[in-house]
């Protein structure tokens, strides 16, 4: 399996289908951006799936009965950045037939995130297992076990999965010893990021800080400061060249204030596609995390499902380039 690819997922709607030649336009464009079929499905959608699986800025009522009034086809491909290009895709063929996001009936929809890809490819292609069609990076895996079960579990997500990256949150150094024994292995197509967790408060509300470290560090659990200030974790992360990214917090528990605190002491980004967080959830808290605060959208899995079932895509883990190239320091990009 070579996973220094991702995977995106595209919908014609209705209109799509039956105005003449969208479908072959569409794919037209595909091939241009070096995107392959994997699966492309037809089938009319239920309005209780679209209520279930999808969010719009439209009422949904409505949205829900158009989107299950006719055919729709379905779109898996593959390809470098596969769900950003699509994106790129869909807001260039919709300005090419007249057409905005303003307008029900545009055309085309694509899967832009974790939570969204995680439920819509779910929707429509049932019979598959996400994990070998996943995004590129699950930036939150948690594994539990002795050393020996952790490293099983790595040779695991590297065999089975299309993950390229994942974090994995260490906590002890069982954790931390499977690694270096992966790694040693250098066989495998997976790379593991050191993710160590940091627990405080704010405000009575209990916090996860997560800090990630570039691939070419690996320092013991002892070393870091496990039970020191806030201020040392972060001040410990930024000089081993790494960054800082608020863990999953119910969206009621996160506020403006909590994130220019952090924000002030060095915070790169936030945990928001999460199996815990309702579509419309992470929605809401990427816009608050990108438009507001000028953050990165991380995502991952949490240990509340399987390694790969959420992530992002390999565009969106290209802004974290300094985890794996620490000389290259870049900011986090409007992804809109």
């Amino acid at each position: 399996m070579d996973n220094s690819m991702d995977y995106g997922l595209a919908i014609l709607k209705p209109d799509g289908v039956i105005k003449p030649k969208v479908y072959d336009s569409f794919k037209r464009k595909l091939e241009k951006n070096n995107l392959e079929i994997v699966f492309e499905k037809r089938a009319q959608l239920q309005k209780k799936d679209i209520l279930s699986h999808f969010s719009s800025p439209f009422n949904m009522d409505e949205y829900a009965d158009y989107v299950s009034s006719g055919e729709i086809i379905s779109f898996l491909v593959r390809g470098h950045g596969a769900s950003h290009k699509l994106r790129e895709i869909k807001l260039a063929f919709r300005k090419e037939y007249g057409f905005t996001s303003n307008d029900m009936r545009n055309l085309l929809h694509t899967a832009d995130h974790g939570n969204e890809y995680n439920l819509q490819f779910k929707l429509l292609f049932p019979s598959y297992n996400i994990v070998v069609y996943s995004q590129y990076a699950d930036l939150t895996v948690k594994l539990i076990g002795s050393t020996n079960e952790i490293l099983n579990q790595l040779l695991k997500i590297d065999q089975e999965s299309n993950l390229k990256y994942i974090g994995l949150l260490c906590e002890d150094y069982s954790i931390i010893e499977a690694v270096r024994e992966f790694n040693k292995l250098n066989s495998g197509k997976l790379e593991v990021i050191t993710v160590y967790t940091y627990k405080t408060n704010f405000k009575d509300i209990d916090i996860e800080l997560l800090g990630y470290l570039p691939l070419k560090k690996t320092p013991t659990v002892s070393a870091r400061p496990m039970h020191g200030s806030i201020t040392e974790f972060f001040e410990w992360i930024r000089d081993n060249e790494g960054l800082v990214i608020l863990n999953y917090l119910p969206l009621k528990n996160i506020s403006s204030e909590m994130l220019n605190y952090l924000k002030a002491l060095g915070l790169y980004g936030v945990q928001v596609y999460d199996p815990r967080r309702t579509l419309t959830e992470a929605e809401i808290l990427e816009d608050i995390v990108e438009d507001d605060f000028d953050l990165f959208v991380s995502g991952g899995t949490n240990g509340c499902d399987v390694a790969g079932a959420i992530s992002i895509g390999k565009y969106e883990f290209n802004q974290l380039t300094n985890l794996y190239l620490p000389e290259e320091k870049v900011k986090p990009q409007k992804l809109h």
